[in-house]
């Protein structure tokens, strides 16, 4: 009886996420390993836009979709590495409040987390393609193409808790922020974000919407003025795709994106932001690449 490949989790929670999952999945396998891609994302076919592996290589890969209430994942995880015989994880982004984090740590179970320079690596190599397949898709009306008008990307996910800043304050900085620069503010969630700010209606200058998958939402970033965020890997993807960003964060895991003029660090400070905001948007994208 042959052993079984060793299994191996990666856990994506936003559509950069996934990215980079299916880029290290792909890797695995390579390495003859078992891959087994969980998600709080539905799959939506996303070998469309993977572009570093052959495509007949994906039927190898086991997509575990999940959902539900945040506090519910960790047990959902759970299951899924009993299920699959799971014996490391990867996670990208978050610590300790990823809930694949919390059931390693817990199982005792091999945690890797991936850092700035490695997203960036994966980011270099596969955004270019992905933008591509995007704007094929979008010509051909199979997703929405981004608004015409000039637009703020805002990339909060409610998910993990908000430190640095108030839900309530966020939504209502948000608006001050497209008020003050006149400029809409587009910023994506889930309708249980939604409902969970009260954001169930119309609050002009800000456009909320269904948070989208990997190529909607690169042709989504690539298409705006600036990206206000408090995210690494969505400060990464801004520096690559030529889009000036501002994050709420007084450090970030990604330096080199300031140090080539990419990023501006606002904090959590309004009127800092306000200021940063007011610099980015007249950036032009004139920095080089540092994950080449």
């Amino acid at each position: 009886m042959s052993v079984p490949a060793p299994g191996c989790a990666f856990f994506a929670d936003n559509a950069l996420d996934l990215l980079q999952a299916m880029v290290l999945a792909g890797e695995a396998l390579r390495a003859g390993k078992r891959p087994v891609l969980i998600s709080t994302l539905p799959s939506r076919d996303p070998a469309r836009y993977k572009s570093s592996a052959p495509q007949a290589a994906w039927e190898s890969v086991i997509f575990r979709e999940i959902g539900g209430p945040r506090a519910k994942l960790p047990a959902a995880i759970a299951g899924i590495c009993d299920a699959d015989a799971i014996e490391s994880i990867t996670v990208f982004g978050s610590g300790p409040d990823c809930p694949a984090w919390q059931v390693g740590v817990a199982r005792s179970l091999p945690v890797t987390r991936v850092g700035a320079r490695d997203t960036g690596r994966i980011l270099t190599a596969e955004l270019p393609a992905v933008l591509d397949a995007a704007r094929e898709d979008a010509g051909q009306g199979l997703i929405e193409q981004p608004p015409e008008t000039s637009y703020i990307l805002a990339e909060f996910p409610t998910y993990p808790r908000l430190r640095f800043m108030g839900a309530g304050r966020l939504v209502s900085t948000l608006i001050e922020v497209a008020e003050a620069h006149e400029l809409p503010v587009v910023w994506p969630l889930t309708q249980v974000e939604r409902r969970k700010l009260g954001l169930t209606g119309s609050f002009a200058p800000l456009e909320c919407v269904e948070r989208p998958e990997i190529g909607s939402w690169t042709l989504m970033a690539s298409g705006a003025r600036l990206i206000i965020t408090h995210i690494t890997s969505v400060q990464i993807a801004a520096c690559i795709l030529g889009i000036p960003c501002v994050s709420a964060l007084q450090k970030t895991e990604a330096p080199e994106t300031v140090q080539v003029g990419a990023n501006l660090l606002a904090g959590a400070n309004i009127a800092q932001l306000h200021l940063c905001v007011g610099i980015m948007a007249r950036k032009l994208s004139r920095w080089s690449n540092p994950y080449k």
